[in-house]
């Protein structure tokens, strides 16, 4: 009998090892499962922080760049517009001049012909015409043609110049606006990654496991 009672009590311990230690090692080894999930959680996010900050990064400075660029390219356009502003207003005083000489040119005739009428045909040498000589009407009509030319030179000059600084003008706003249809793009980017990585850290947990 003693033999009997001692071998059911030498048998407690073992019984308490199976019955606690085991569950608490099978908690130990899924607390370490866990622990290391965890662990490259973690590891993958600050992966992600890594890559969102880099790229936010090379945005800034891409959209600091392009910033950069269109103020240069807008400075360029003022200053070309202040010049085409300058120079065309030199060429509408230069045919103002052209047309306020004709005018007085023909007062100025008009006015001799009533202090000196006449009423016989005059004639006078033409410069380098060989002897050919021309009356006085005739020489009024070529001057008044050499005036209407000039002016014409100067109306065709003043169409040009307008034809070239506008091309001009019309590339510089186009840059101008190709520089800011890029920004708006990378702003864009820029929130819609931003929102993303809020999104993503902002995301709740995957719920553990029960043991």
């Amino acid at each position: 009998m003693r033999h009997s009672n001692s071998s059911s009590v030498s048998a407690g311990p073992s019984d308490f090892n199976s019955n606690i230690m085991v569950p608490i090692q099978n908690l130990m080894v899924e607390a370490s499962k866990l622990y290391e999930q965890k662990d490259q959680e973690v590891q993958s996010l600050q992966m992600e922080k890594r890559y969102f900050t880099d790229m936010l990064q090379e945005k800034d400075a891409l959209i600091q760049s392009l910033n950069s660029a269109r103020f240069e390219q807008q400075n360029r356009w003022q200053a070309q517009l202040r010049r085409f502003e300058h120079d065309l207003n030199v060429m509408a005083q230069l045919v103002t001049g052209y047309k306020k000489a004709l005018k007085q040119n023909q007062a100025s005739f008009d006015e001799y012909k009533k202090k000196f009428p006449c009423n016989k045909p005059r004639y006078d040498d033409v410069p380098d015409g060989g002897g050919l000589v021309l009356t006085v009407k005739e020489l009024e009509r070529r001057q008044l043609e050499v005036e209407r030319q000039k002016l014409a030179a100067a109306n065709d000059m003043i169409r040009k110049f307008e034809q070239e600084w506008f091309s001009k003008l019309d590339e510089s706003m186009s840059s101008v606006h190709s520089l800011n249809s890029r920004l708006e793009e990378l702003y864009k980017e820029i929130r819609l990654i931003k929102e993303t990585r809020k999104a993503r850290f902002e995301a709740p947990p995957s719920e553990e496991c029960a043991p």
